[in-house]
């Protein structure tokens, strides 16, 4: 689970909150049993349940909501108290297909998306099957992954055969989920039906259109209607996190982004350094991201909420650089991005991260952060004790690679580093990770960019070989 958030005085303000699946544990070629054995919702079932849902109160008046175009709905529907369920309900029983067609391409979360595409689909409205389409791509490998199948090839087989087919030059140039549907409905003969009005496939650069904010961005405030020429923060951090949600988390989306890193708005700032804790997995460290993140988030001319977002951003990194930055910034215990960095050491580290802490002097900390760093410690000591034996994998690689990557960069902290190492790792390897391990010590290379990348290949090996041969000490 990931959650985005922001601290607005005394109030937490959620920005996005999102489950994520294991891509490893999921079939990128094909379908296989995985898919058959998950728990799908049967659209019958669906269907019948929908009609017995008990009628909800109407989130909103239908004067207000007809004195509205589509931003000043969604600046309401953005604010809004009542639960998605409700307004869902409204949208259906209105047939405000546009604004369910909003919710499922913007909405941060996934759940409202796949609701309101399956709205459009039993409406058999004319965005249903670009919305099924939007979403099968979003989701492929996720949690979603079993209803947006169920969504695009199983609600209306003929229906969504017949576009797939029509539109086959862009919803299936590309290796992927929609391809493989479209090459499912084929191998099973699927008859097609007429499709002329539904609406064709999104043009990618009109969902995101906003990216390319000017420099002077209008609040939208209370207001009802858009102002012709004017473009609205709003809009701009809600196209940042459309391209978050619909996992196209490549150029030139990731481009635009990144400029809107350097935009002079706080909340497009903050926005677009938080959609990198999604993007930075996947990114490569020689794009001089992690120096130019690390660079804002120890700036003391930033305000802290960018410095706290770049920092975050930077931390998702894949380079052990960043998790021996972490430990050496958790020291700083009078730096602003102090408590982001203790935060995230609790979700990243292990026994040494336990150990590096429980050295920090809280004789100087407020209450706060002296309960933050006794509650890390208290995370990390429980997630030690309940791991059952087992490190997980990639964790062993990760863990091996960072010790070398100490010694590789002679840092201050190798020596400990490599002591409990040594200590922790040959005592808790299962069968399964022991083999990890003697691949890494045969097969080993970086995944990531290093100076004398032979040398630090051997490191890694070198140490994996140690971790074998070492005598487990303790129980």
């Amino acid at each position: 689970m990931r959650v985005s958030y922001r601290i607005l005085g005394n109030q937490l303000e959620i920005l996005a909150f999102s489950g994520f699946g294991d891509a490893r544990h999921h079939p990128r070629n094909g379908r296989d049993a995985l898919l058959a054995a998950q728990q799908v919702k049967d659209e019958g079932d669906d269907k019948q349940k929908e009609e017995e849902e008990k009628p909800l109160p109407a989130p909103v008046t239908d004067a207000d909501w007809d004195a509205r175009d589509l931003e000043g709905k969604w600046a309401l529907f953005s604010k809004r108290k009542a639960d998605f369920a409700a307004w869902r309900q409204y949208l259906d029983k209105r047939k405000d297909f546009d604004f369910l067609e909003w919710v499922a391409l913007y909405s941060p979360h996934q759940s409202e998306q796949l609701a309101a595409g399956w709205t459009l689909a039993r409406n058999n409205a004319p965005q249903w099957t670009r919305v099924a389409v939007w979403l099968r791509e979003a989701y492929p490998y996720a949690h979603g992954e079993a209803e947006s199948y169920q969504l695009l090839v199983k609600h209306n087989p003929a229906y969504a055969h017949a576009y797939l087919d029509k539109h086959r030059e862009v919803v299936a140039k590309k290796e992927g989920p929609v391809r493989q549907d479209l090459e499912e409905f084929r191998m099973k003969n699927v008859a097609k039906v007429n499709v002329d009005k539904a609406l064709p496939p999104f043009e990618h650069a009109e969902v995101f259109r906003h990216l390319d904010a000017p420099k002077d961005l209008a609040e939208f405030g209370n207001a009802t209607r858009a102002d012709t020429g004017k473009v609205y923060v709003h809009q701009v951090t809600r196209a940042v996190k459309a391209v978050v949600t619909s996992g196209r988390h490549q150029e030139p989306w990731i481009g635009k982004v990144r400029l809107l890193t350097r935009h002079r708005h706080l909340d497009v700032r903050q926005s677009a350094y938080l959609a990198f804790t999604y993007f930075a997995p996947d990114l490569e460290a020689k794009t001089g991201l992690l120096e130019q993140f690390l660079d804002v988030a120890e700036d003391k001319s930033e305000p802290p909420a960018i410095r706290d977002a770049a920092l975050l951003a930077y931390s998702y990194f894949n380079h052990p650089q960043v998790f021996l930055k972490l430990h050496h910034l958790a020291g700083k215990t009078d730096n602003a991005i102090w408590r982001a960095v203790v935060s995230r050491l609790g979700d990243v580290g292990h026994d040494f991260t336990h150990q590096h802490l429980s050295q920090i002097s809280r004789d100087k900390l407020g209450d706060a952060d002296r309960e933050l760093l006794v509650g890390v410690l208290d995370n990390l000591a429980r997630r030690m004790k309940d791991r059952d034996k087992s490190l997980g994998h990639p964790g062993v690689q990760v863990w091996l690679e960072t010790a070398a990557w100490a010694e590789h960069v002679d840092d201050p902290l190798k020596k400990a580093l490599r002591a409990k190492t040594l200590e922790v790792l040959p005592r808790w390897l299962n069968a399964e990770e022991r083999k990890s391990v003697e691949n890494l010590q045969q097969n080993y290379s970086p995944a990531f960019p290093v100076p004398d990348e032979q040398i630090y290949r051997q490191r890694v090996r070198d140490l994996a070989r140690e971790v074998l041969a070492a005598r487990p000490k303790g129980g």
